[in-house]
């Protein structure tokens, strides 16, 4: 929403089948922030600027923190490759994870 207009709208079905509660917030987290990614080039082409351009994504759980911190797959060797970019947004600092609660 812009102040009263609804701007974008998107549904979306489950993809992929997490086999851990870590992989499945993982899993959330890439979509979250690929969403968001595309709805800040959408303001900055409608003429919002901000000083930051990063992403801020909130996960419970420790795991999934430690995931998207590292470099590779680790132990999770069934995970698809192209979501990994994740990984080097965080590194480069362009996505930042913060801890929420998960009650």
């Amino acid at each position: 929403m812009l102040g009263k207009h609804c701007i974008k709208t998107w549904c979306a079905s489950q993809g992929l089948f997490a086999l851990s509660g870590a992989e499945a917030e993982f899993y959330a987290m890439v979509e979250g922030v690929a969403r968001a990614k595309d709805l800040l080039n959408f303001a900055s082409e409608l003429g919002f600027t901000e000083d930051s351009h990063a992403v801020h994504v909130g996960r419970d759980r420790s795991a999934a923190k430690s995931f998207v911190s590292r470099r590779g797959l680790g132990k999770m060797r069934h995970l698809e490759i192209i979501d990994l970019w994740l990984q080097k947004a965080v590194r480069e600092g362009k996505v930042l994870v913060h801890r929420v609660l998960g009650a």
